[in-house]
């Protein structure tokens, strides 16, 4: 195990996640006022997305934890008789929002990762109306009816959204984004638990003049080998009162594996963003070892290691600083395996010519030694016989 300090650290710009459920349609209504009504409970039954004439109307008992009621009036256009709306729902944030001819409108704040959560949503029973209702109903742009129809059900069922989740972006290239993102997006500052990552989210406000601090970890990690952040002053955007930081320690290597197949890829990974930020090319260095690297995916549309950006700096056998000037996610590959496979396939190349060097030389010698022979016979019975 390696111990590595960063004393600087790179950029991640986070790639949006996709919704949990994404149902969208055109509401087909009258010209006159219209509002958007939402009745929510906790529980894992039905969501009913409805519409008639004058309202577009969400409920269902759905939620780990938000129940709300309310009305909310819509922007009206007395020549407008249809709005295209979109309904979104993300279970492990607790998160629903409504989309509303552009204009979002949102029905359940984020209160943290849930851990037990209603996902999964499938399509029940419609119900089909006259003149006015929802046409061309979608779930993640697949369309489910293109009539007018009045209500449309979903069922979910309750599981563990935090394994769910990991388990989905450690299928996926851009995985460790998905995990920054959800954790960026949960409006906690602290700590954040997921069992593939640990996080920490820092707000830095105004007068910010650098943190160091250690990772949260597993405990099964032994404290000297957890990796220590240095957050310089020069990380705070001038431009913003606060923003916030999300620093990610990663156990789990199958995120970042992938693309490191020619070398080893020590335990810890680190990954560092900044809210709404792209950082790059600070003042102050940031720091890790054996050869700092960063997992980038916004490059040349591939996902893989790369040393440009970090110094690696040797403390000592067991620790090591990369001095890096971006943000990124971060760890240290070990070269020693490409070096070992190198010298396995020169060593059988040597091999191969050394065998073929001395057949040819013996090969040689048999025929030299041969005719030696012959013309030595030869001779002899010349002598003889004159």
């Amino acid at each position: 195990m390696w111990m590595i300090t960063f004393l600087l650290f790179t950029l991640v710009l986070a790639m949006e996640n996709d919704r949990d459920f994404k149902m969208c349609g055109t509401w087909r209504h009258g010209n006159a006022s219209r509002n958007l009504k939402s009745y929510l409970k906790t529980g894992c039954k039905e969501i009913e997305i409805s519409a008639n004439e004058s309202t577009l109307s969400i409920q269902g008992s759905i939620t780990a934890k938000c129940t709300q009621s309310s009305s909310i009036p819509l922007e009206s256009n007395p020549l407008q008789n249809q709005s295209h709306f979109c309904v979104f729902w993300e279970p492990l944030l607790d998160l629903m929002i409504v989309e509303v001819n552009g204009k979002n409108h949102t029905l359940c704040e984020s209160h943290g990762l849930q851990e037990t959560c209603c996902t999964d949503l499938s399509q029940e029973n419609q119900t089909n109306p006259g003149l006015y209702g929802i046409v061309n109903g979608s779930t993640h742009g697949d369309i489910i009816r293109y009539d007018v129809m009045e209500v449309y059900r979903f069922r979910g069922d309750a599981v563990n959204c935090k394994e769910k989740f990991c388990d989905e972006a450690s299928q996926k290239q851009s995985g460790a984004n998905m995990i920054e993102e959800v954790v960026m997006k949960s409006n906690k500052i602290g700590r954040v638990d997921l069992p593939c990552a640990q996080s920490t989210i820092i707000e830095m406000k105004e007068g910010f003049t650098g943190l160091n601090f250690t990772l949260p970890a597993p405990q099964t990690v032994a404290p000297n080998t957890i990796p220590s952040i240095y957050l310089p002053s020069s990380l705070k955007s001038q431009s913003r009162s606060t923003s916030k930081v999300v620093c990610t320690y990663y156990k789990d290597k199958a995120l970042f594996q992938r693309a490191s197949s020619n070398a080893v890829l020590l335990d810890d990974t680190v990954g560092l963003s900044v809210e709404n930020e792209i950082i790059k090319n600070l003042p102050e260095p940031a720091n890790y070892s054996r050869r700092c690297v960063s997992w980038d995916t916004r490059k040349d549309n591939e996902v893989t290691w790369r040393y440009d950006g970090c110094e690696t700096v040797k403390i000592h056998d067991t620790e090591t600083e990369c001095l890096c000037n971006h943000l990124a996610y971060f760890g240290i590959l070990v070269l020693q395996q490409v070096e070992q496979k190198a010298t396995v396939r020169h060593l059988q190349t040597h091999t191969f010519i050394t065998a073929m060097g001395c057949t040819v030389s013996l090969v040689s010698c048999l025929v030299l030694f041969y005719w030696l022979c012959k013309r030595r016979s030869f001779s002899y019975v010349a002598i003889l016989c004159p």
